[in-house]
């Protein structure tokens, strides 16, 4: 009879134990899961505007005069087109645009 308790409050340590481990697991996947969605809707649109902003600024130092230039920053390529109010930015896929007063790249 004694041995039957025994093994029943030992399933139910085991039981619990498991149930532990996976709270641990299933708050570790959370966590990365909530870092990963933060840093793709925060930190990666800055650092695509601040390349944009670095592009825009080498394509003046390169080309003063209006027209366009194809400026490569780190891993990204951005295509430049200069006029004299306004420094346009687009990236290589065509998805991203800035549009940057020449006043404010100064």
């Amino acid at each position: 009879m004694g041995s039957i308790i025994q093994q029943k409050q030992l399933s139910a340590v085991i039981l619990a134990e498991h149930l532990a481990a996976i709270m641990v697991t299933v708050l570790i996947v959370g966590w990365v899961t909530m870092t990963y969605t933060v840093y793709q809707t925060t930190t990666t649109p800055l650092r695509a505007a601040a390349s944009a902003r670095y592009a825009a600024r080498v394509a003046l130092l390169r080309r003063s005069t209006p027209g366009e230039l194809t400026v490569h920053v780190g891993s990204a390529t951005w295509h430049v087109t200069i006029t004299l109010q306004k420094v346009e930015v687009i990236s290589d896929a065509g998805t991203t645009t800035y549009t940057l007063s020449r006043d404010d790249l100064d």
